[in-house]
């Protein structure tokens, strides 16, 4: 699946919105959702099954970490958006 991200909310803006989920300020499930179906962070096995435990409020030890991981990884990340 191919993830169309607007120029508003575009990569940088999910792993903005990643890292403050993770930091637990706010909550961005959007963000969380959108950054499912980007192959950068689908090829990041750790980090993919952190998503999916916070978009089901069942977030365990380490996944704050790993959110801040997919975070950096989407910032990082070079391919088109």
């Amino acid at each position: 699946m191919v993830v169309a991200v607007s120029q508003t909310y575009n990569k940088h803006k999910i792993a903005e919105e990643l890292f403050a989920t993770a930091c637990g300020g706010k909550y961005y499930g959007n963000a969380l959702y959108v950054a499912l179906d980007i192959p950068c962070i689908r090829e990041s096995k750790n980090e993919l099954e952190a998503i999916q435990r916070a978009l089901d409020f069942r977030s365990i030890p380490g996944d704050s970490d790993l959110l801040k991981s997919a975070a950096l990884i989407l910032f990082l990340d070079k391919s088109p958006q």
